[in-house]
């Protein structure tokens, strides 16, 4: 970081303190890297005059990795103010940081927003809000999310075989397993055996062999 500040007092003498081009690299490092300071990548983010939608993304994934995650949502109020849209890679980030604040109707107000921005279709942010209605157990909410997929790949099957079993829903989880594909279904249990010790997954495997 003290490279990082000498080079940003250059810019400073240089009158390229509010230039996009100039400051994003340090915004970048600052905000993102293990060796940087999210609160210094804000001070920077604010001296810009013009910060563009890759910018506002970049502090809403920071933030939405921090200790501070609710912080994302200042970002993105700020970026609909200055008649930003946001892309496919704001919504995962900030759906994120929807599940650890508790807060569902944060939560739901992002899935509204996915809507309203052509984002519906999108298997990223849909199985980003099927993993936070599995974390609030609205188990219900995220079978609907998981349904109306256009296209399921192996992480959207862990996302609701996992939910089930993590919240106990046995039964739901064998008539789940009886109209999907029990080739994706079994790598989706693979990745849970590798990674889920607390699931009883001799139970899981039991529903999904019957």
């Amino acid at each position: 970081m003290a490279e990082l500040k000498q080079n940003h007092s250059l810019l400073i003498r240089l009158g390229l303190s509010s230039d996009n081009h100039a400051i994003s690299p340090l915004i970048i490092f600052s905000s993102l890297s293990p060796h940087g300071d999210l609160r210094y990548a804000a001070t920077l983010f604010f001296t810009l005059t013009d910060p563009d939608t890759f910018l506002f993304n970049t502090l809403i994934r920071a933030f939405s990795l921090s200790q501070t995650p609710s912080i994302s949502f200042l970002f993105y109020s700020d970026m609909l103010y200055r008649a930003l849209s946001p892309n496919n890679f704001t919504f995962p980030s900030l759906i994120k940081s929807s599940s650890p604040s508790a807060i569902i109707h944060h939560g739901r107000q992002v899935h509204a927003h996915v809507l309203k921005f052509g984002f519906g279709s999108d298997v990223y942010a849909l199985n980003a809000l099927a993993h936070m209605y599995v974390i609030f157990g609205l188990l219900g909410d995220a079978r609907k999310v998981f349904d109306r997929m256009p296209v399921r790949i192996v992480v959207s099957w862990t996302i609701m075989i996992s939910g089930y079993a993590q919240w106990g829903l046995w039964m739901r989880l064998s008539l789940f397993s009886s109209s999907c594909h029990k080739r994706i279904m079994l790598l989706g249990m693979l990745s849970l055996r590798l990674s889920l010790a607390t699931i009883d997954f001799e139970r899981l495997l039991v529903c999904f062999i019957g």
